[in-house]
């Protein structure tokens, strides 16, 4: 099975976003404390190209 935010939605405790990093909590009904992971967003390849023109 393929993971998409779809299947994972509804484990998510809490999302917060500072710039472009994300720190996420999730917890699935088997866990006693969720678990907490951080992230950062980077543009495409194909973003960059269309920023820089």
């Amino acid at each position: 099975m393929e993971t998409t935010f779809e299947n994972i939605k509804s484990l998510i405790v809490s999302e917060v976003w500072e710039g472009n990093q994300v720190k996420v909590k999730f917890k699935a009904s088997n866990q006693n404390d969720p678990i907490e992971t951080m992230g950062i967003a980077m543009p495409t390849q194909e973003e960059i190209k269309k920023s820089n023109g």
